[in-house]
């Protein structure tokens, strides 16, 4: 088992259980094509978790697009939301041995003209917090494209807010991605994970 996709408020608590197994052992990664090609006579129910889905976060969301971009110098917003650096998943499917390391990976691959709003993992029991004064200053001094603003980390979850407003979401393994697919959002997947087939 694991949190599921959508597991954190204003959502319901959420659990995933896969019997065939977790990650790239899980239904998801090997099952996929199967899934995808699956004729559905009724996707009634689909659209409506959409629907709740995007009202629950658009009655809830403090930001709008001008906020994100409000000189609108870029031709696209990709969300980048960063995770725990120690999480099991993160360490065992990436190449990566922090956040930092991949979010300077991400930003060496993002174009200029792409704004990379970019959050971190911030919950009220975990927080992950490569961002600090100097670090940003020293990101935004070579990637002055990065958009981040101190107020992303007092909102729990924060990642899902900003949802609406962007055209693409970078993931290795966050949910942010299953959650991006419901805001028929583009999903940018940097390696072989076990979500890498959304690309």
């Amino acid at each position: 088992q694991m949190p599921g996709a959508f597991c954190r408020a204003p959502y319901p608590h959420m659990v995933t259980f896969d019997p065939v197994g977790l990650y790239k052992h899980g239904s998801l990664y090997k099952y996929f094509d199967s899934i995808i090609e699956c004729n559905i006579t009724d996707e009634s129910h689909v659209n409506d978790f959409k629907t709740a889905v995007k009202n629950s976060i658009n009655q809830l969301t403090p930001f709008t697009y001008n906020e994100l971009d409000p000189n609108e110098e870029y031709k696209e917003l990709v969300l980048v939301p960063l995770q725990t650096s120690g999480h099991y998943a993160f360490l065992a499917d990436t190449p990566y041995i922090s956040q930092a390391d991949y979010l300077v990976d991400v930003l060496n691959n993002t174009p200029q003209d792409s704004g990379a709003v970019v959050t971190q993992y911030v919950t009220p029991k975990v927080k992950d917090t490569v961002l600090t004064t100097e670090v940003l200053e020293a990101v935004k001094a070579k990637w002055p494209n990065v958009i981040f603003d101190e107020s992303f980390d007092k909102i729990n979850s924060v990642s899902q807010y900003i949802l609406p407003f962007v055209d693409k979401v970078i993931s290795c393994s966050s949910s942010l991605a299953f959650q991006g697919l419901v805001w028929n959002k583009d999903i940018i997947v940097p390696h072989d994970t076990f979500i890498n087939k959304l690309n």
